[in-house]
């Protein structure tokens, strides 16, 4: 199995768990997934810790018995053993996420153009586009992610779900805000494209077809997707 396909076998195992276990085995499959380790090793890790907690669920015995009482010293020794990412994985993560980012940009501009042109309105500087813009939104789209990576990292063992959503909710407000304050005071100073919504929807085609190509089922795994 792929990386993919290990991650959607996990998935589907983690339905058998009871309440307790699957609480406690959600803790320790975040932070090895938002760890620096080797993305492979790390499902085949999961999935084996899985089915061995699931075998011994059927015995009567809950994870805290099978793995101990502090799964954060139990993850800490494991990843610890385990290679950290490649350049190769590495690339790949830092092309994927502003790549995802732009493409699904670019749907928004497509769909605020349709609209503003359904409603009888001259779109005007709507459709202009400023490279550095862009560039500035890949690199915010970077820095966002793994900086909610390292805080999941971070959190995975204390219980503040809620909380760290709240926190996710409002740094992602805070980052949007910023990046399109941003746009706006530079675009003046800046050289812009003009791009119509028909063309942002192709783009936006484009972009969506070359993430399922070139990161399959990856694009899910970023951010929160890290919990599932």
């Amino acid at each position: 199995m792929n990386t993919s396909q290990m991650s959607a076998e996990n998935a589907k195992l983690q339905q058998q768990l009871n309440e307790e276990n699957k609480k406690y085995y959600g803790g320790m499959l975040v932070y090895i997934r938002t760890s620096d380790i080797d993305e492979r090793q790390g499902e085949e890790l999961l999935l084996e810790m899985l089915q061995h907690l699931l075998q011994a669920q059927k015995e009567g015995r809950s994870a805290r018995v099978v793995f101990g009482t502090d799964p954060l010293a139990y993850c800490k020794d494991l990843v610890s053993q385990l290679p950290s990412r490649g350049r190769a994985e590495r690339l790949r993560m830092v092309v994927m996420i502003p790549w995802i980012t732009l493409t699904w940009m670019f749907l928004a501009y497509a769909v605020t153009g349709f609209l503003t042109i359904m409603a009888g309105a001259e779109i005007g500087r709507m459709n202009e586009v400023s490279p550095a813009f862009l560039l500035i939104v890949a690199v915010d789209s970077i820095l966002v992610v793994k900086l909610v990576l390292a805080l999941m990292n971070k959190t995975a063992f204390n219980g503040s779900e809620r909380k760290f959503r709240l926190f996710f909710l409002l740094l992602y407000i805070v980052s949007i805000g910023a990046v399109t304050a941003a746009g706006i005071l530079l675009k003046p100073y800046l050289p812009v494209f003009t791009v119509s919504p028909w063309i942002s929807l192709l783009i936006f085609a484009g972009g969506y077809a070359g993430q399922k190509v070139m990161f399959g089922g990856r694009g899910k795994r970023g951010g929160a997707g890290a919990a599932g």
